[in-house]
C-alpha cells in the first residue's frame, strides 16, 4: 500500500513540474521626455511610486530643464511622449508643425513672475521702462513679460530685451548685467531668495493661465492608444496620491530634482495638479498665437486650428468627466 501511495505522490509532483510556469506580462516600453520643473510633479510621483509599471508600462524617462527641449526630443523621435507648456506648442503649430495634445497635467496663474532689482529704481512694473530685462526667448516668460508690460501701459519696445538661457538668469541679475528678469518657478523662487531684500517680485494672476501638457506625434495616438490610456491611469493615481500624501509627494520632488524642500513647499500651492482637457488651453493658445504674429515673433505658414491638435480619445476612455469641452 505504501508503494502505491508513493507512486501517486511522485506522479503528482512530476506532473506539477511539467506545467509551464506563469510568465509575468511583458511591460510596454515608453520613452518619456519630461522636466525637472514643478509642473511635472505628477510624472515624478508616478515613476517613483511605480504607478506606470502597475499599469503595464516600462517608462524610460529623460529629464530636461525646459519643456521646449523635452518636446524637441519627442519631435526628433528620441522620445515617444513629452511634457511641455503651451507656448512651445503654439510656436510649433503656427509654423505648420503637427502634434497631438492628449492631456493637461497642471494649470497655474502665478508660476511666472518678474524679479527686479530695487537698487535699479524699480518699485512697480511701470518702472521697467528703459530697463534691461532678461528672459528666455520664445518662452512662457516672454509672453508673461509682454502681458505684464501691456497691463501697465508699456510695450516690449519700451524695455531693453536681453535674451538669456534659464541657467544664465541668476548670474545676470546678481552681477547687475540686467535690472530685472522674467522667469518661472523653481528658478523664480530660488533667484529671489539669492537676491534677498534687494529683490522685488511682480505677479499678476489675472494676466495669464499657464497649462502644462502631455504631447506626442499624431501617428503615436493611432499606433499606441492603449499606452496613452495606461499613462493617464498612472497619472490619475499620482494626482490622488499628491492630495493624500502631500509631504511625501514634495519629498519625492526634492529627491528627484535636488531642489530644496522648502522651495518645493513654497511654490507647491501655486499649481493645480489635475488631469484634464479644458477650453482654457485653447483660449491661451489663441491669445499667444495672436501675440506672436502681431509682434512678428513667428511667421504663420497656416491659420492655426489648435482644436484639431487635441486628441480626446485617451482621456475620454479613462476619465471622460475630466474633459471640459462640450462633446
Amino acid at each position: 500500500m505504501r508503494t502505491v501511495v508513493l507512486f501517486f505522490v511522485c506522479v503528482f509532483f512530476l506532473s506539477a513540474c511539467d506545467k509551464p510556469r506563469s510568465v509575468a506580462p511583458q511591460l510596454q516600453k515608453v520613452n518619456f521626455a519630461y522636466t525637472s520643473q514643478p509642473q511635472s510633479a505628477l510624472i515624478h510621483i508616478a515613476i517613483e511610486k511605480g504607478f506606470f509599471r502597475d499599469e503595464g508600462l516600462d517608462v524610460h524617462g529623460t529629464v530636461f530643464e525646459l519643456g521646449r527641449a523635452a518636446m524637441a526630443s519627442m519631435l526628433k523621435g528620441d522620445d515617444d511622449i513629452a511634457s511641455v507648456a503651451e507656448t512651445p506648442i503654439m510656436y510649433h503649430v503656427v509654423k505648420g508643425g503637427e502634434i497631438s495634445i492628449f492631456a493637461n497635467v497642471v494649470t497655474t496663474n502665478t508660476n511666472n513672475g518678474i524679479l527686479a532689482r530695487q537698487d535699479a529704481g524699480i518699485q512697480r512694473p511701470e518702472d521697467l521702462k528703459g530697463k534691461r530685462v532678461g528672459f528666455p526667448k520664445g518662452s512662457t516668460a516672454e509672453f508673461f513679460l509682454s502681458a505684464m508690460l501691456s497691463a501697465h501701459g508699456l510695450e516690449m519696445s519700451d524695455i531693453h530685451s536681453v535674451y538669456l538661457k534659464p541657467n544664465e538668469l541668476q548670474a545676470a541679475i546678481m552681477d547687475d548685467v540686467v535690472d530685472a528678469i522674467s522667469i518661472w518657478n523653481y528658478k523664480l523662487a530660488l533667484i529671489a531668495d539669492a537676491l534677498g531684500f534687494n529683490g522685488i517680485v511682480f505677479l499678476d494672476k489675472e494676466l495669464y493661465t499657464e497649462s502644462f501638457n502631455l504631447v506626442c506625434q499624431p501617428d503615436y495616438t493611432k499606433r499606441h492608444p492603449e499606452v496613452l490610456e495606461a499613462l493617464l491611469r498612472g497619472l490619475l493615481r499620482a494626482e490622488k496620491f499628491s492630495l493624500t500624501h502631500l509631504l511625501e509627494s514634495q519629498e519625492i520632488m526634492t529627491r528627484r530634482t535636488q531642489v530644496p524642500l522648502k522651495t518645493v513647499q513654497k511654490v507647491w500651492p501655486e499649481f493645480k495638479f489635475k488631469i484634464s482637457l479644458a477650453p482654457t488651453l485653447l483660449i491661451t493658445l489663441d491669445d499667444e498665437a495672436r501675440w506672436a504674429l502681431q509682434n512678428q515673433f513667428a511667421e504663420a505658414i497656416q491659420e492655426p486650428d489648435f482644436l484639431s491638435h487635441i486628441y480626446f480619445d485617451a482621456l475620454r476612455t479613462v476619465k471622460p468627466e475630466a474633459i471640459k469641452f462640450r462633446q
